[in-house]
């Protein structure tokens, strides 16, 4: 495809990559994908900088050479994907990325806290949804992932707790249940959505989440739950069996 891109130009960066402009999607290789990818996750960079992260296990002058490659080609494909200056590159203006819009739903909670929009299906869809660039294992992907997945499970934390604090038992297990698909192995999500279930007086359900989440701590990292946990759900009566000793 060649023209000018247009403001109908989306990237997805969530899952798999792909790039549609005008709805048609558009074919590009490994160098130029990665190259819009760091742009949309990191904003305009240096030369220099963008050369050395794409590419650091190769010379400069040769990492430079792969970046003037990539550029020429995504001109090519679609002039205005990128804005190539003589010292700094940058998305193009036109570009949209579905980053952009989780990253703005985050700020939204971290300004704002709950709200309506926040029990929508799209909220909720959004925070929890698929991780940053399925099956790519650079360095900077796996650092730029990393932070996203704290920053969500953050969030959806933070409105679970809201939830539960103004008595909305199911908005709060859809917002945990969310926390623990990027995170299976952690307490407070847990704890999150066992107070859920106790909440809406369903004990069974809190009870099988507390024994599912105990074997897979005791299976794959040899711990048992917290204390604080294992309280909680004693308060149904259900009376944990004595796990693995705890790993130290």
């Amino acid at each position: 495809m060649s023209g000018r891109c247009s403001s109908t130009c989306r990237l997805q960066l969530l899952g798999c990559f792909a790039i549609r402009v005008d709805e048609v999607p558009v074919d590009l290789g490994g160098r130029e994908e990665k190259v819009l990818a760091l742009l949309a996750l990191r904003g305009p960079q240096r030369r220099s900088v963008l050369a050395g992260t794409l590419w650091p296990d190769t010379t400069e002058e040769r990492a430079l050479s792969s970046l003037r490659a990539a550029v020429m080609r995504l001109r090519r494909t679609c002039p205005g994907l990128v804005d190539a200056g003589r010292c700094r590159i940058s998305l193009g203006a036109q570009v949209a990325s579905d980053t952009a819009e989780l990253l703005g739903r985050l700020d939204e909670v971290d300004r704002l806290g709950d709200g309506p929009w926040a029990s929508t299906s799209e909220t909720l869809s959004a925070l929890g949804g698929p991780e940053l660039l399925t099956g790519w294992y650079d360095d900077w992907v796996l650092e730029e992932r990393d932070t996203l997945q704290h920053r969500q499970l953050r969030a959806l934390e933070s409105l679970a707790e809201v939830a539960l604090m103004t008595g909305r038992a199911q908005l709060a297990g859809a917002l945990a249940e969310r926390a623990i698909v990027i995170e299976p192995l952690m307490d407070s999500a847990q704890e999150l959505l066992i107070r859920s279930y106790l909440m809406s007086g369903n004990q069974a359900a809190a009870v099988r989440v507390y024994r599912t989440y105990s074997r897979r701590l005791g299976r794959e990292l040899g711990i048992r739950p917290s204390p604080a946990l294992t309280e909680l759900i004693g308060s149904t009566g259900f009376v944990p069996r004595p796990g693995p000793p705890v790993r130290v």
